[in-house]
């Protein structure tokens, strides 16, 4: 049961940080969009 909810903790934290980390390269891009439109 312990290892269970680990691997649903696990599951969870990865989502978030892929999530995040979509985000993060969602705004380089735009950012890198904006520079090269200057």
């Amino acid at each position: 049961m312990n290892a269970l909810l680990g691997l649903i903790f696990w599951g969870l934290f990865c989502l978030f940080e892929n999530a995040r980390f979509n985000a993060a390269t969602a705004d380089i891009k735009s950012i890198t969009s904006k520079l090269t439109k200057l």
